[in-house]
């Protein structure tokens, strides 16, 4: 069993009041189950809720934060936690971009934080790094995104990522000829195709991770 790790908020999580939009179906798009372990031991100063923050396309600013949106929270007794997805990614999340993904952390966040505080991580009581979770609006195209996420349907999934190259070392010969690829085999810009390859397929070796794996947050009092 794959147990992950990270630092977050509090002893527990309350979960938000999740608004259900147009694409609502009374079905959730994905349940996610994990472990709260409070490494502090002192009781929580904040009410906590737990949001999917999505990442904004920046890589001057890889834990810049695009929009967060609430998820609802079951706890179970005496430290489990299910996580129900009931939307899609907001279309905040494919601001800008002709990528067929969005990217998003599992976060927890102070209860009440407004979003212009989430945007520049005030309020934000920790995140999990490591799987993502990725929200593809169309199924992944064949060719070189096939190979790197493997056939993923439409909707949600969880994607281990780990770093093989250093992007400072590719040379712009390689990223265009990558991203000419992309823009070959998909609908993607080639300004987005040259993201694509220099942040991932080019430098990173991407697997999905079954979203039953259960993830373990390890909270700290903020």
């Amino acid at each position: 069993m794959l147990r992950l790790a990270i630092t977050l908020g509090l002893a527990s999580l309350v979960g938000c009041d999740g608004q259900a939009g147009v694409d609502y179906n009374g079905l959730p798009l994905a349940v996610l189950k994990g472990t709260v372990n409070n490494q502090s031991g002192i009781p929580p100063v904040y009410q906590m809720d737990a949001a999917l923050l999505w990442r904004a396309r920046d890589a001057a600013s890889p834990d810049a934060i695009m929009g967060a949106s609430p998820v609802m929270i079951e706890k179970v007794f005496p430290a489990q936690f299910t996580i129900t997805i009931f939307l899609p990614a907001p279309a905040v999340a494919f601001q800008d971009t002709t990528l067929p993904y969005a990217v998003a952390n599992l976060g927890a966040i102070a209860h009440g934080t407004p979003p212009d505080q989430i945007a520049v991580g005030s309020g934000v009581l920790g995140k999990l790094a490591d799987p993502l979770l990725y929200y593809f609006r169309a199924d992944v195209p064949e060719g070189l995104l096939a190979q790197q996420y493997g056939s993923l349907k439409k909707g949600y999934h969880l994607v281990h990522r780990q770093q093989t190259t250093d992007p400072a070392t590719l040379s712009s010969a390689q990223l265009d000829a990558c991203a000419n690829t992309v823009a070959g085999q998909t609908h993607v810009g080639f300004a987005d195709a040259q993201v694509e390859c220099r942040d991932s397929l080019l430098s990173m070796t991407s697997q999905e991770v079954p979203l039953d794996t259960p993830v373990l947050l390890q909270v700290r009092n903020p």
